[in-house]
């Protein structure tokens, strides 16, 4: 029988231009306006692409998850880059993105210090 694994990495979910699935994405409202919201096309591509590769190779039967998955609290800009300093919400969203793959196992590896805490 043949299992499928992918390996997946670097998603920085909580960045701009991190991995984002539909409920996190930068929109076009008032409070977005401005550079920011140039970033929500940016997030919608990169997902809907995310959500194809993941139709492609599905069924999956583990995810290898090499590092990275949020990006942390972003002390270098501020925070000005992200979409969330909450690591609590970050890991939120990385979940998110990992689960999109249902399969039965999920495998990670710790990320940089900067980026994991």
């Amino acid at each position: 029988m043949t299992k499928r694994i992918v390996v997946i990495s670097d998603l920085h979910c909580g960045h701009l231009c991190g991995l984002t699935p539909p409920g996190w994405q930068v929109t076009q409202t008032p409070e977005h306006a401005g550079k920011r919201a140039k970033f929500g096309l940016l997030q919608r591509e990169g997902w809907g692409w995310y959500e194809r590769e993941i139709a492609a190779l599905s069924p999956v039967y583990s995810v290898v998850v090499n590092g990275d998955t949020i990006d942390g609290r972003g002390e270098l800009s501020g925070g000005a880059e992200l979409i969330t300093t909450d690591r609590n919400e970050q890991n939120a969203i990385a979940a998110h993105c990992i689960n999109a793959w249902k399969c039965k196992r999920v495998n990670m590896l710790y990320g940089t210090a900067y980026h994991t805490g």
